[in-house]
């Protein structure tokens, strides 16, 4: 097995990463109404 950086786990990290950052996102606009990015 060669000991380069497979290219399958980092595209499984930077979609959890992407993931996860969007979750925060929506949650922070929901919590926080007042600083929401955009008005509904």
């Amino acid at each position: 097995m060669n000991n380069s950086l497979c290219l399958k786990s980092v595209g499984n990290a930077s979609s959890l990463f992407l993931v996860i950052t969007f979750i925060l996102c929506v949650a922070f606009d929901l919590v926080f109404l007042e600083h929401a990015m955009y008005r509904a």
